[in-house]
């Protein structure tokens, strides 16, 4: 169903989808301004996936031509269900007669293309993000980890800029929620920019230990694998 870009119905559902979406932001009312007003020469259109009361995706795009090309551009989309993709793609589908190619910005393992029942889509430009964690035992605390992982990750830490941040850290899950405090016996070492990676689900512990990039024990590094697994992480907003 077409609708006004309303953005406290797409924030609503952009809430629901986040979370399932490794490395999606908690998005600032500037890139929300910057979702819905994306150029001033193309109308702007949004559509919504389910009813008022349950909404389950959206779509906002615009169309141009370039070079004699249809090109339809996502703006933003999220669906908190398959099926609501799939009503997605086959409301996408629809303008086959007048668009020759689609073009959205993603994640180099996007849920959205493995909907699709062929791998049609093709990589036309990569841009690797960066994370600095300032504040360890904030970033730890902050994020969210399996439901069912129990467990105690002893940290050591080297940051050449933030002395606050180098040291020993226990980390403690349980239920979802992690809690850091100072001490421990180090049993996992990696620097700041590691802890980043691994933080992050960018690369895993095995990956890190291959690069040289951590040290521990193998109870200590399947710990860590046991508490930062997590889809490939994407960032879907360019500031």
């Amino acid at each position: 169903k077409p609708i006004a870009p309303d953005l406290d119905i797409l924030n609503t559902i952009y809430q629901q989808a986040a979370p399932k979406n490794q490395g999606w932001c908690d998005r600032h009312s500037s890139i929300w301004q910057q979702k819905v007003h994306p150029d001033k020469d193309s109308p702007l259109y949004a559509y919504r996936v389910g009813s008022e009361k349950d909404p389950q995706g959206y779509l906002l795009f615009v169309q141009y031509q370039e070079q004699g090309r249809g090109i339809l551009r996502v703006v933003d989309w999220a669906a908190c269900s398959a099926e609501a993709g799939l009503t997605l793609w086959t409301f996408l589908q629809g303008h086959r007669s007048q668009i020759d190619q689609i073009r959205w910005r993603g994640g180099l393992l996007e849920p959205m293309v493995n909907l699709l029942p062929e791998q049609t889509a093709t990589l036309t430009d990569v841009e690797r993000w960066m994370t600095r964690i300032v504040n360890v035992p904030l970033a730890l605390e902050s994020r969210g980890y399996p439901l069912a992982a129990a467990a105690d990750l002893h940290l050591q830490v080297h940051d050449p800029l933030i002395s606050e941040n180098s040291g020993r850290f226990v980390l403690t899950v349980k239920a979802g929620r992690g809690k850091a405090t100072p001490g421990g016996s180090g049993d996992v070492t990696l620097s700041i920019s590691s802890l980043a990676s691994l933080y992050t689900s960018f690369l895993t512990p095995q990956q890190l230990l291959w690069l040289g990039h951590i040290v521990g024990s193998n109870e200590g590094l399947a710990i860590a694998s046991q508490l930062f697994s997590g889809s490939s992480p994407a960032l879907i907003d360019f500031f």
